[in-house]
């Protein structure tokens, strides 16, 4: 009697001892010009929400109540929207504090707690998409009359809107800075200023010492810096290492770039040599590069660092700690 021997490749039976890698979850690609709905009744009454994401990562939430009495309320929360953590979350924020992440799930939907204010506290809601329609908001902010035009810098975002026509401006005394909540209503590539709802010559207390404590020597420039992780952007740390004007040092996995800054007032500008920018194109990193080159003002809210460029666009790092003195770090 023949035995006969099943003969079995040895590549094929290491293939089948070696584990199989989990595969890395893909979340949906959140673009602008989406809206998101959703809401919920309690014995309380009823909470909603809808979230408007514009062009260069501007957004509005809104946040609307009715109470058990059939009492209306809500309001308009503007600030800068990224998907981060490789789609997992999506962020909202803005200069006055606010840091909303909300879960990005498989089918497009949105999960978090929104700030509803006093005692009503956080309400836990999905978001569902819907349809997206431009509709008139109303912010707040500084507002100043230039001629024939308003001029309203969202206080949210620092974000510049301009009205289309002199219409609600010709009774304003020219130059004078109030501060205003007005109606603005979506254009292609920000807002225009429809009416002014209120205003006044005094500006709140908490702004004021909001951009006193607004110190860039003392508050950006003696810490360490991370670029928060998005599409396109390479996971880096950034020193600003002399004041006012200085040497901007950027480092990450295979990355070294340095380049002169200065510092006036809220304004910036970032100067970047032709050879770190020849390697940062070869790296592949032609975002990184183009914001350095278009860097034109800070802003400063806790730990976080918002560099804003001049097309409405903006960058946002983290504080991680001290930069090191005399051998130690001192963290926050």
């Amino acid at each position: 009697m023949t035995r006969r021997c099943l003969f079995v490749p040895l590549f094929i039976v290491l293939s089948l001892m070696m584990p199989v890698a989990a595969e890395s979850a893909v979340y949906p690609k959140i673009f602008a010009g989406t809206s998101y709905e959703g809401g919920h009744k309690t014995h309380e009454g009823e909470f909603g929400a809808e979230l408007f994401l514009f062009e260069n990562n501007f957004f509005v939430l809104q946040l609307k109540t009715l109470s058990k009495r059939n009492k209306l309320g809500g309001i308009d929360i503007a600030g800068t929207w990224r998907q981060t953590a490789d789609g997992a979350l999506l962020r909202l924020s803005n200069r006055h504090g606010l840091r909303l992440d909300l879960n990005v799930g498989g089918g497009g939907n949105l999960y978090g707690e929104f700030p509803f204010g006093g005692d009503r506290g956080h309400r836990s809601m999905v978001l569902r998409k819907g349809p997206f329609s431009r509709q008139p908001y109303n912010l707040t902010g500084t507002l100043v009359r230039h001629g024939i035009r308003l001029e309203m810098t969202d206080s949210a975002t620092g974000r510049v809107f301009h009205s289309p026509t002199q219409a609600c401006a010709t009774n304003l005394p020219e130059d004078t800075p109030f501060f205003a909540e007005v109606t603005v209503t979506p254009v292609p590539g920000g807002m225009h200023v429809q009416s002014i709802r209120h205003m006044s010559r005094t500006f709140p207390t908490a702004s004021a010492q909001r951009t006193q404590t607004n110190d860039f020597s003392q508050g950006v420039s003696d810490r360490i810096w991370k670029a928060v992780a998005e599409p396109g952007m390479p996971d880096s740390t950034w020193r600003f290492e002399s004041g006012l004007a200085g040497t901007l040092s950027i480092s990450g996995p295979g990355l070294r770039v340095t380049a002169r800054y200065k510092v006036s007032g809220q304004a910036m500008s970032i100067d970047l040599n032709a050879k770190d920018a020849r390697n940062l194109r070869t790296l592949g990193y032609r975002q990184l590069e183009a914001v350095l080159h278009n860097i034109r003002s800070w802003s400063l809210t806790g730990n976080e660092l918002r560099l804003s460029t001049d097309d409405g666009n903006s960058l946002l790092l983290e504080s991680v700690g001290l930069i090191p003195l005399n051998g130690f770090e001192y963290q926050h």
